[in-house]
């Protein structure tokens, strides 16, 4: 069973597409672990484990498939790394947020490397999320220090580049999150900001949503966003504890939520996840210590986990995704070094990882 630290991003691996989710990663050509560098399947989930510097593959039942890294700056090393993607070939790309990379692997094996410490392009500052662009051959990767987006061709050539400081169209604060479209789409969490950006993949601002505030289509902090197959938008508002759902043409649809522990309320909910074509939305309510389903009107339609460290407990979850099998959700159970494999109606399918930077 793989150890894991502090979980920051779950990656699963969809047909064609890439669902991501906070977790830790740890990873290396030359370090493969458990069952070592194999082929990566439709069904398996990548995990960043953060504070180990590794990334760990596990089939859906928790077994280890593979697992690369370790500390330091040397390729297949990574220090922190916050973010990572998994395309269908079986391509992995990780945001090596400390040493201020991106570096791609093929089913473990170290592929290449791009970006260095900087702000000329093609460098990097702690860059938090990464996405693989849906026909594949390029990553998109927020750029967080630098207050920008780059895209990126596999073998690290730049195609992109676009934001800069400030808050304008097309300027950023920070960004946390990015979500890819169907459409090639960029949807950027512009947190400090408070607003999410749409944008064609060449940078052409096409529409910002929400301004600083409590009302509707206002944000506070959003850290999570997510665009379902019909390029429908549902953003995690953590600071106003509540989820927003816009339409693909960026009119607001549906807020719900308000700070407290009763259904349908949120603690500072941090990930949000669109299941079944868009019908369902999975919220990762991070304070409240559990994971709770609306229909896409924001209908409440369940909840599961409790705080504590058993079956379908949790300790301060801060991402989540669906499987693409259906009807299971693999949710960051952050303080307790874990990942659990969860049916949607709360019933525990696996749990796997615990404190540790062993397998």
């Amino acid at each position: 069973m793989a150890s894991l630290k502090v979980l920051l991003f779950v990656a699963v691996v969809a047909a064609g597409l890439l669902a991501t989710v906070p977790v830790a990663v740890s990873g290396s050509a030359s370090h493969a672990e458990a069952a070592g560098a194999g082929s990566l399947r439709l069904d398996m989930i990548a995990v960043a484990d953060t504070d180990a510097h590794a990334i760990r593959v596990f089939h859906p039942d928790g077994t280890p498939a593979f697992a690369f890294g370790s500390e330091g700056s040397g390729d297949g090393q990574f220090s922190s790394p916050e973010g990572v993607a998994v395309y269908h070939d079986g391509t992995i790309a990780v945001a090596d947020t400390g040493n201020d990379r991106v570096q791609v692997f093929v089913n473990g094996t170290f592929a290449g490397k791009f970006g260095s410490s900087g702000a000329g392009i093609g460098q990097l500052d702690g860059p938090r999320s990464i996405a693989f662009v849906p026909s594949g051959g390029m990553v998109a990767v927020a750029d967080t220090g630098n207050d920008r987006v780059q895209v990126f061709h596999i073998d690290g050539d730049p195609a992109f580049v676009f934001g800069s400081g400030g808050s304008g169209d097309g300027q950023f604060s920070s960004p946390a999150g990015i979500a890819m479209g169907r459409d090639h789409t960029i949807a950027v969490a512009d947190t400090g900001n408070d607003r999410v950006q749409v944008f064609h993949i060449d940078g052409m601002f096409i529409r910002s949503l929400g301004l600083s505030g409590s009302g509707d289509g206002q944000f506070s902090s959003p850290e999570g966003v997510a665009v379902s197959p019909d390029g429908t938008i549902a953003v995690a508002d953590t600071g106003n504890d509540r989820v927003q759902v816009f339409r693909p043409d960026g009119v607001f649809s549906v807020s719900f939520g308000s700070n407290g522990p009763a259904d349908g309320q949120f603690n500072g909910p941090r990930s949000v996840a669109w299941w079944s074509l868009g019908r369902t939305i999975a919220v990762a309510d991070t304070g409240n210590d559990r994971v709770q389903v609306f229909g896409p009107d924001g209908a409440f339609a369940g909840q599961f986990g409790t705080q504590g460290g058993g079956a379908a407990q949790f300790d301060g979850p801060r991402s989540i995704a669906f499987l693409p099998s259906g009807g299971m959700v693999a949710v960051a159970d952050t303080g307790n070094h874990r990942v659990q494999i969860i049916y949607v109606d709360g019933t525990p399918a696996f749990v796997f990882g615990s404190e540790g930077s062993g397998e």
